[in-house]
């Protein structure tokens, strides 16, 4: 907290969370903002995996199987691309 509190002037700092805002103390809740995202859809997540070069049925496996997750599904579609390269 006495990070927040010393700050300079026009700095930003991201941080991510399931927890609500509001189940937080007064002395965040001044200092933050709380914006909602929505996870990508599949075809979204099955069109970024592909630029990664991986197969139109990999990255259509790993879009569904991560639930919109993208990290898991970065961590998936790497951890196929390492297996094809040997």
């Amino acid at each position: 907290m006495t990070y927040l509190d010393e700050m300079p002037d026009c700095t930003a700092l991201i941080g991510t969370s399931n927890l609500n805002l509001a189940a937080l103390c007064d002395r965040f809740q001044s200092r933050l903002q709380q914006f909602k995202i929505k996870a990508p859809t599949t075809e979204e997540l099955i069109a970024f995996l592909r630029k990664f070069r991986l197969k139109e049925s990999a990255a259509r496996q790993t879009a569904v199987g991560c639930g919109g997750n993208v990290r898991a599904a970065l961590l998936d579609a790497q951890s196929i691309l390492d297996s094809q390269v040997v």
